[in-house]
């Protein structure tokens, strides 16, 4: 059977009095983007995708219709219509206002979503869906094996008072005759709690649906999957400290995506002062198993050292004796479920502790709200520039980290010629001021 997509992104409320944003940047795209992860990784045919957006880039095939409630409601229908008893998987992905209603103290919030046409709490209770009941008719009449909805809006509470909802108010259909499907939900923000305008949860979540990092993992058989379990773990890690949360009507682990063949990835090895004859043993191990371990010789300063993902451990030996690991430091993860880097060290008594030689470049001055973590690749020196203050360096093969409240917001390599000025520019880092700070040398 056939999986089908609903995709509901809505960018601007033109009739909001105010009490909503009037519009939400990047919301339309967003949906684009999970449509195009439904065709391109999914497979699933664009006629099999409902969508009610504003905006985006959509196959043409796709069926369209507006983001008013009653359009969206159309939608709906139509996707039972078509896939009632054929549709193997549902995917509903929802950017976009929304809230949660509670009609009486003693009875569990629901969460809504706002359509398009909304105008005021007081008079638009029209022109919102009851997620929860629109889960359960599609749960019920359209059937399948699992349904995933994944909601990028805000679930603060209203109650009784401020707005009145009003039911469905369509007849779906008869119930499903073959099964009742699993059902996952994953929600960009906690209960209660508003979701930022610009959320990464969308980014986070598109790439982990495609596969990256800790979104994937292991099946007892050996297979390497998408799973909603591991799926909200990556995407809340992404999330800069906000909370996500989920709801699940379960009983099997929900499975989204197969990653087939497992891919190979590599670590970029580089050891800091190491000269093109000097000869290391790279040893490559899995976590829980002792006894099993890769080891890979080579030769010089840079390597490529290639793995399938998975838990592993990474040692870096001269001569057997093990070479201190700079960055990421000890103690932080070194993760093999991507490409990755990991530089080492060869002993030189300390940090900062290489005699240098040749002419300083000009004064490196850190923006005061940032530390900058400057390692010289040619002989394993690192200096720590804190905000405000000022070092010199040597000429030389450096890599610079901009760090904010302990985590890379920037890294870049850079040769420092003597006599010469050094400057890069920092990429956004959320909402904070540091936005289009320059660190210059």
């Amino acid at each position: 059977m056939p999986s089908r997509g609903l995709v509901i992104a809505i960018e601007d409320y033109p009739l909001s009095d105010g009490s909503l944003a009037a519009k939400i940047d990047g919301a339309a795209d967003a949906g684009a983007r999970f449509a195009e992860w439904l065709t391109g990784v999914k497979g699933i045919r664009p006629e099999n995708i409902f969508v009610c957006s504003d905006g985006g880039s959509y196959p043409a095939t796709a069926q369209r219709f507006g983001v008013e409630r009653e359009r969206i409601l159309d939608a709906v229908m139509e996707l039972v219509k078509q896939g009632q008893d054929t549709t193997e998987e549902l995917f509903v992905f929802f950017s976009g206002h929304g809230f949660t209603f509670q009609d009486a103290p003693n009875r569990r919030a629901v969460a809504v979503l706002v359509a398009g046409d909304f105008a005021t709490a007081s008079d638009s209770g029209t022109k919102c869906l009851d997620l929860v009941e629109a889960q359960t008719k599609l749960w019920n009449i359209l059937g399948g094996r699992n349904h995933y909805y994944f909601i990028d809006a805000c679930r603060n509470v209203l109650n009784e008072g401020d707005i009145e909802l009003i039911p469905f108010g369509r007849k779906l259909g008869r119930t499903a005759q073959r099964g009742l499907p699993d059902r996952f939900t994953l929600y960009s923000s906690k209960f209660g709690e508003p979701a930022d305008i610009e959320s990464p949860f969308a980014g986070a979540l598109l790439d982990g649906l495609h596969g990256k990092g800790r979104a994937k993992g292991y099946t007892p058989a050996g297979d390497l999957f998408v799973s909603f379990p591991l799926l909200k773990k990556y995407v809340e890690a992404r999330m800069e400290g906000r909370k996500i949360d989920e709801t699940k009507d379960a009983s099997g682990d929900g499975f989204i995506l197969q990653i087939q063949p497992v891919p190979t990835y590599k670590c970029t090895i580089r050891v800091a002062g190491a000269g093109p004859t000097d000869e290391f043993e790279a040893r490559l191990g899995v976590v829980g198993q002792p006894g099993f371990i890769d080891k890979q010789k080579f030769t010089g300063p840079l390597f490529e050292l290639p793995y399938s993902p998975g838990d592993l451990t990474l040692n870096l030996y001269q001569n057997n004796t093990r070479l201190d690991r700079v960055d990421p430091p000890i103690g932080a993860l070194l993760d093999f479920y991507d490409e990755c880097t990991a530089v080492f060290r060869q002993p030189t008594g300390g940090l900062e502790s290489a005699t240098f030689e040749g002419p300083q470049t000009a004064s490196f001055t850190a923006p005061p709200e940032l530390t900058v973590r400057a390692m010289n690749l040619n002989t394993g020196g690192i200096t720590m520039i804190e905000g405000g203050s000022t070092r010199s360096l040597h000429e030389g093969t450096w890599e610079f980290s901009v760090l904010e409240r302990g985590s890379s917001i920037a890294k870049r390599v850079n040769d420092v010629v003597g006599g010469e000025d050094l400057s890069f520019d920092l990429p956004p880092a959320g909402a904070d001021p540091v936005r289009g700070s320059i660190v210059s040398a």
